[in-house]
């Protein structure tokens, strides 16, 4: 196992629109499988698999109407604005929650434009609610990997850094997201609702362009999935 790992661009929630003035969304990552591959300048292949990657998200939203939420998103690196739109709600009387979501910004490393779109959907079962998402987020990402000293080249490691060794990958990758979690209600009062998020959310990278001045040219990762832990507010 080495330490590696990239943000991923959805978490899990639900698909309620607050019925109160303001909706928050967290998430924790505890731990991401993301297999990744290098080829070193020397020959020698290293691969990764799982890693301890924390990455928290969060987002804030105010109600706009009946059906609208707007606000933003944050995220290690990623700053946007988002809007959900809800036609599809529970406390209508339907048999499940859906909205639709929208957020653009940007990427800080590397500076670049980020966005997604998506649904949230969700099934509440007395105090549970069984949660699976979708989106198709497009920008620069960026992968990264430690990588054990003793196997680089002298001439490779870097000069500055936390680590000793290290190998990025940044591109511009279309990608699917698919967030699902286990909701649990803990609070309930007149200011909003607490649920309690147990889930993740897996990825695919559906095409990407060439790598942006790579180290390593012969640098893969395809997909990945990250479980979290998470908090909803509404």
């Amino acid at each position: 196992m080495l330490l590696s790992g990239c943000v991923p661009g959805a978490s899990p929630r639900t698909g309620d629109i607050t019925q109160h003035s303001l909706a928050v969304d967290g998430s924790l990552p505890v731990v991401n499988y993301e297999p990744q591959r290098v080829v070193l300048n020397n020959g020698r292949r290293v691969d990764s698999k799982i890693a301890i990657f924390p990455a928290p998200q969060a987002s804030v939203r105010g109600k706009l109407g009946e059906r609208w939420e707007v606000g933003g998103v944050i995220g290690i690196g990623r700053y946007l604005g988002e809007a959900r739109f809800g036609p599809v709600q529970e406390s209508d009387g339907a048999p499940l929650s859906i909205a639709l979501a929208a957020a653009a910004g940007a990427r800080v490393l590397p500076p670049s434009p980020w966005g997604r779109i998506g649904v949230d959907m969700s099934k509440r079962l007395g105090s549970f609610a069984l949660i699976l998402d979708g989106y198709l987020s497009a920008g620069t990402e960026l992968h990264w990997m430690n990588l054990p000293e003793e196997v680089v080249p002298q001439e490779d490691l870097p000069k500055e850094g936390p680590f000793p060794a290290s190998a990025s990958l940044i591109r511009k990758e279309l990608r699917l997201h698919v967030p699902f979690a286990l909701a649990a209600r803990v609070s309930e009062s007149q200011k909003g609702n607490i649920d309690l998020l147990f889930g993740g959310s897996a990825w695919w990278v559906l095409s990407h362009g060439d790598a942006i001045d790579p180290k390593y040219p012969n640098y893969s990762a395809k997909r990945g999935v990250e479980f979290s832990v998470g908090l909803g507010f509404r």
